[in-house]
């Protein structure tokens, strides 16, 4: 029997009183904060149609998608408004999921050596060979290739698309919005260690938090603002 596994509790209650997310005396049932029902969504490590559960309550389906997940590796972005799910499965490759239509799809061509996305409809994905490319629920797929190799994509949620990447001693930061091609924005940001470190440090981690785009340096902490 292959074995489900949770994939996220999505609709989570907030804004709860501090006397509801005590923890419940032992033998008590879970305490349930006031606010949008959690759903737990769940699937097979080896794929396979993606459900959903109200929890606690693990043992009836609230929902199953049309369509089979591949094994998903990692969760990427959801939009609780749209109801798109971004993830990326074990090969690397970029999966959205539509809750709505309970519909799957897959990003086609080479494997990404990273895929990011800030809303679970725009996915980006990086490519071996240093050409970004979006996917979109709409279609119309972008595509984007860089005058310098690009180590990390941090897209942000007022739909630009910001790009790291190292040449020499510099780490060099770029803002793009598509579907256009051009440069709103650059930077240029002294590193410290050899080009291959630099990058490695980049690529993992490298993360964006609110307005900020944060990088490693050794033991330094570079920040940009979006």
């Amino acid at each position: 029997m292959r074995t489900p596994i949770a994939l996220a509790l999505l609709l989570l209650a907030c804004g709860c009183s501090d006397s509801s997310s005590r923890t419940a005396g032992a033998g008590a049932p879970p305490v349930i904060p006031g606010g949008p029902d959690p759903i737990v969504l769940r699937a097979s490590r080896a794929g396979g149609l993606l459900s959903a559960y109200a929890y606690p309550g693990l043992d009836s389906v609230l929902w199953r998608s049309s369509q089979r997940v591949p094994s998903l590796a990692r969760l990427i972005a959801f939009d609780p408004d749209a109801g798109y799910l971004a993830a990326s499965d074990s090969a690397g490759r970029a999966v959205r999921v539509d809750l709505r239509l309970g519909s799957v799809s897959v990003g086609a061509g080479d494997t990404p050596a990273e895929v990011r996305s800030a809303d679970g409809d725009a996915i980006y994905a990086l490519l071996k060979s240093g050409e970004v490319t979006r996917y979109t629920a709409s279609g119309g797929d972008w595509k984007f290739q860089p005058k310098f190799p690009v180590s990390a994509l941090f897209p942000q949620e007022d739909g630009s698309l910001i790009l790291a990447g190292v040449t020499g001693k510099r780490i060099l930061v770029w803002r793009v919005r598509p579907p256009g091609t051009q440069l709103v924005d650059s930077i240029s940001l002294a590193g410290s260690g050899s080009e291959q470190e630099m990058r490695a440090n980049i690529a993992s981690t490298g993360s964006t938090i609110g307005e900020r785009v944060f990088f490693a340096a050794n033991e330094s902490v570079l920040a940009v603002r979006g």
